[in-house]
């Protein structure tokens, strides 16, 4: 154990113009699928930023990393690799997490903004180290409800079940100056980033936005000059915002069908994030940050989960899984030859219950443990009901989840990748996520005993060196 001292930083990802001309000259690929007559975004409604927080107690910091961006950008071993080579800080000790945003930038013209920008939060975080009291509290928000609704034919779709389970639960960590003025804030919360997805301004252009959490963080950081707030995403496999469906989606007889007037899901998104500002605050306000003394500790393992088949292979990814939402002008964009009189052509045979095929899928789990709050990492999309089971099994009281870190965008052949991952209790719910690489039934066990089995390294260490 030893003094506490953090460092902090916010810096803008810059899109330039000819960036949006030059993306918008080729051919858009959306879900792996080449789409010749679509338009990519054409400028920025709201800007994204990369958040950076290094925690140290006099030892080796653990540096967050918050993008603002769907995925983490390919910013993986060698990303790490060459920080560790900048700062000396071990490749092991970065913590890159997106916040799932689904309104930011596509990840090939995302990653060299991401790369370029987070090095410099890194850099600019741990240039800046002063003396930090740390304090955590949890709170409530009701933005998010589970989006598994079951049809009436029995069979399920991404929707708004209001009766369905939902954590409200935000964990808020907060570092302060010796003034007590706030230096940096470490929000979870478990909903999808997906408010802007798809949205398109007055004139009915694509932007990027920064969705709800950047009105969030944005929202905050006004109300507390000078902090820094590093939204992260819970387990939110489950959860979208209220209200995300009246977009675009057009999923029958269970949602209303229609698009809304143009602009009016960017001004949605920032209602969204700030009503979320809000309801954070009503516990920010009065958090007392006076622990000086804490030790820092980090361990990571993999999580090794049943693998499954996937359904009708001979067509994209996005085609079964937009079947299995019933998300009929999904499947019009992918394969039209499925749709009829606005209804999915055999959607039952996209239906099939997958089968085990004996192979592994290969998630990697990280823990940080700041004085007696924990940390835990999943490259993964976890079902809310199994981020609760974990802090309620955790050894540590003060305990919450951050999924999409480093190694969640993995999708090359070959090399694993986590998505979705269901909890015991929804496991018969045939939904979107039922249809991931990762075989539900088991996964609240496994991924408690990843959890678990991180504590104990922590605790061989301090017991043996």
């Amino acid at each position: 154990m030893g003094k506490l001292k953090i460092g902090v930083s916010k810096v803008e990802m810059n899109f330039t113009q000819e960036m949006f001309d030059e993306a918008n000259s080729q051919v858009q690929v959306q879900y792996g699928v080449e789409r010749p007559k679509m338009k990519g975004p054409v400028g920025v409604y709201f800007p994204l930023f990369v958040r950076a927080l290094a925690v140290s107690d006099g030892s080796e910091p653990v540096v967050f990393v918050s993008l603002e961006t769907s995925s983490s950008c390919r910013l993986r071993e060698k990303f790490r690799n060459e920080m560790q080579e900048l700062t000396g800080v071990n490749a092991d000790r970065f913590i890159v997490f997106s916040v799932h945003n689904h309104g930011g930038p596509s990840v090939k013209l995302g990653t060299p903004v991401a790369y370029e920008t987070a090095k410099e939060a890194i850099l600019q975080a741990l240039n800046n180290m002063q003396d930090a009291y740390m304090g955590f509290a949890e709170g409530k928000s009701y933005i998010n409800v589970s989006r598994d609704e079951q049809l009436p034919d029995g069979e399920w779709c991404h929707g708004e079940d209001f009766g369905g389970f939902s954590d409200k639960t935000a964990a808020i960590l907060r570092f302060d100056n010796e003034k007590g003025e706030p230096l940096a804030m470490l929000v979870n919360f478990g909903c999808h980033a997906t408010l802007s997805m798809n949205a398109v301004n007055e004139d009915g252009e694509k932007m990027i936005c920064a969705d709800f959490p950047g009105y969030t963080s944005d929202y905050l950081e006004r109300l507390y000059p000078g902090s820094v707030v590093l939204w992260s995403s819970g387990c939110a496999a489950d959860q979208s915002p209220i209200g995300m469906y009246r977009n675009w989606v057009h999923y029958k007889g269970a949602v209303p069908e229609g698009d809304v007037p143009p602009g009016w899901a960017y001004h949605y998104t920032q209602y969204m994030g700030e009503r979320h500002a809000l309801d954070l605050n009503k516990t920010i306000k009065d958090m007392v940050c006076k622990d000086a003394d804490a030790s820092v500790r980090f361990a990571w393992t993999d999580a090794m989960y049943d693998r499954q088949n996937r359904i009708r292979p001979e067509y994209p990814d996005i085609v079964p899984a937009f079947a299995a939402q019933n998300n009929v002008s999904g499947v019009a964009q992918f394969a039209p030859e499925l749709v009829k009189d606005g209804e999915i052509i055999n959607r039952k045979e996209f239906l099939e219950e997958p089968h085990l095929t004996g192979e592994k899928v290969r998630v990697k789990m990280e823990l940080v443990t700041i004085g007696d709050v924990a940390i835990v990492g999943s490259g993964s999309e976890l079902y809310s009901q199994i981020g609760v089971k974990c802090k309620e099994l955790s050894p540590f009281k003060n305990t919450f989840v951050i999924t999409h870190v480093e190694g969640h965008d993995v999708v090359a052949k070959g090399m694993d990748r986590g998505g979705y991952i269901q909890s015991n209790a929804s496991a018969h719910a045939r939904t979107y996520q039922h249809f991931s690489d990762v075989h539900p039934g088991n996964c609240d066990e496994i991924t408690v005993d990843g959890m678990l089995r991180m504590f104990l390294e922590l605790q061989d260490k301090e017991v043996y060196g």
